[in-house]
């Protein structure tokens, strides 16, 4: 921008009190930065925001400059407003007095006849405002009852209106700050709360709860999910008075916010808790609906208040509509039952969606129980073969322990065993074994020897009798087990020459 240009804008903006510096370089290029007429074309198209208090500035010192704002104007305003209209038409009557000094001494008097003229449409709208005739059914914002008025009345209204914020500054918790804003907003809007109006039903929690009791309620089914309708008051709204009373407050806006959305209060007038609403926000996963509100701030701060109608669709939170506070009763019914449509459409998606994903998991649920069953037999099976090892195992482990014993003891028997006899010597016991495999064994003892002793020779050969029968060839024939074991071969009489069937038991 060139130094005459930048020259020219602080210039204009020092005339017009217009404290966005954009929004000023855009009215000047529109005027191709000629001042005299922007300035004009400023006043003539009504007050902006914060009019009022150029308005006394102008009042209090006619023929000074005007000074930028001081931050606490806003606070004093109210109790200015009445003295300031009963001195009006001695100011414009000095501030329209021609001058040559100065493109600011030109213009004065043009900017007090088109605040003027705002201020009496101004004050007829309120007038509407204040004196309107409240029937319990929805009202038509286009058709109120007039009558005349009084501006003490009107000047006593303004001032009570911004007495005590909906949030205070020094809130001490989100809990005491959204009571807070129930309470005087029942006592601006709703009559105290005496209205025969429904109430609204603002939720009372964070904005992080707010959003879960929308979308994702505890204990509840897809079918209970809610948009979110965000409502942002700000009192130096062009709106502020009109909207909330008029609009938010009617019965059938009330009764779709109560029945259809979950709604979510937050004053934005002061700086502080509009950077809170920017952290809540973030924290609640909204920094795409955030930055959409701000975009819809720095397009028209008069839009406000307005209410963000906030639906969540494939897992992301946006804005889809906005009622804003210069919007007809009629108009912001048609916006509510769009995004009651919309949601409705959402909620059957999801619906279908989550039967799907239950008979998914339905089914994964009964495929992971068929294949841990498939284990448990798998596991089952596999036990039982391990088992049957180990028991194998343990078993041949116990036969060849077993057998070593056996073994070691037919060793210590047969230790015990005296040599056979010759042949050639005299008195002895010729004894012929019948295996049980068929194979024959021959042994000599003599006749002083025990019985015993050919129970030790067969013992020692593998058959132990305790497992086998030994039977003589005597008729009927005798298990000479049984025999006296001690006896010798002579006192049991046995012949010169004997066969023993050795049999299994």
């Amino acid at each position: 921008m060139s130094d005459d240009n930048e020259g020219k804008l602080q210039q204009f903006m020092e005339i017009t009190g217009v404290d966005d510096r954009d929004l000023a370089d855009a009215i000047l290029a529109s005027m191709n930065y000629e001042v005299e007429r922007a300035v004009e074309q400023h006043f003539s198209g009504g007050p902006s925001n914060g009019a009022e208090e150029d308005d006394i500035a102008i009042i209090e010192q006619p023929h000074a400059a005007r000074a930028t704002p001081s931050p606490d104007i806003e606070a004093i305003v109210p109790e200015l407003l009445p003295r300031a209209r009963q001195t009006y038409h001695t100011a414009a009557h000095i501030v329209e007095q021609p001058s040559s000094s100065s493109i600011a001494d030109r213009t004065r008097g043009r900017r007090a006849n088109g605040r003027e003229a705002a201020r009496q449409q101004s004050r007829q709208n309120r007038r509407r405002d204040l004196v309107h005739e409240d029937d319990d059914s929805d009202m038509d914002t286009s058709a109120y009852a007039y009558q005349p008025d009084d501006e003490d009345m009107l000047a006593e209204s303004q001032q009570n209106e911004y007495t005590v914020p909906l949030i205070p500054k020094d809130y001490g918790d989100i809990y005491e700050a959204i009571n807070n804003f129930i309470t005087i907003f029942d006592v601006r809007y709703r009559n105290g709360g005496i209205s025969s109006k429904p109430p609204l039903n603002f939720y009372h929690g964070t904005l992080q709860e707010a959003v879960q009791q929308a979308f994702d309620p505890v204990g509840k089914g897809v079918e209970e999910r809610r948009p979110l309708a965000l409502y942002l008051h700000h009192d130096r709204g062009i709106a502020s008075n009109i909207f909330p009373p008029k609009i938010l407050c009617s019965e059938s806006v009330s009764n779709l916010l109560r029945g259809q959305f979950v709604l979510w209060p937050w004053d934005v007038t002061e700086r502080e808790h509009q950077t809170q609403l920017r952290d809540w926000m973030s924290l609640a996963g909204m920094d795409e609906v955030f930055g959409q509100t701000v975009e819809l701030r720095a397009r028209n701060k008069d839009l406000f208040p307005m209410l963000l109608l906030i639906i969540k669709d494939k897992g992301k939170l946006r804005i889809g509509e906005s009622v804003f506070g210069t919007d007809s009763h009629e108009l912001a019914v048609q916006k509510l039952m769009s995004i009651v449509d919309v949601y409705n459409q959402i909620r059957l998606a999801n619906m279908a969606d989550d039967a799907a994903r239950k008979e998914r998991d339905r089914l994964r649920e009964e495929q992971h129980q068929e294949y841990e069953a498939s284990l448990a037999a798998d596991r089952a099976r596999q036990e039982a073969r391990d088992r049957e090892i180990r028991e194998q195992q343990e078993a041949e482990e116990r036969r060849v322990f077993a057998e070593a014993e056996e073994a070691m003891r037919r060793k210590n028997v047969e230790k015990s065993i005296p040599v056979e006899p010759e042949e050639k010597e005299p008195n002895l016991v010729h004894v012929k074994f019948r295996l049980p495999n068929g194979e024959m064994l021959l042994r000599r003892f003599r006749r002083t020897e025990k019985l015993s002793l050919l129970l030790a020779f067969l013992d020692v050969k593998g058959f132990n009798p305790e497992k086998f029968k030994f039977f003589n060839s005597d008729f009927p024939k005798k298990d000479v087990s049984t025999m006296d074991k001690n006896g010798t071969f002579e006192t049991l009489k046995w012949p010169g020459r004997e066969q023993i069937f050795v049999e299994e038991i």
